[in-house]
């Protein structure tokens, strides 16, 4: 997760989020996206929560 606002403004955390590059897969995009927004990789065992 990675925060939003300056310290000005209110705070507030926000899950990352994206488009998809070309051919990629929806898992591929939201690790990718998760990455570049906060560094970290996102590894293990992943569920498909939507149909």
């Amino acid at each position: 997760m990675s925060r939003g606002a300056p310290a000005r403004r209110r705070r507030a955390w926000s899950i990352p989020k994206g488009e998809y590059k070309g051919s990629e897969k929806r898992l591929e995009a939201a690790q990718r996206e998760f990455r570049e927004e906060t560094g970290f990789v996102a590894e293990g065992h992943f569920e498909h929560l939507a149909k």
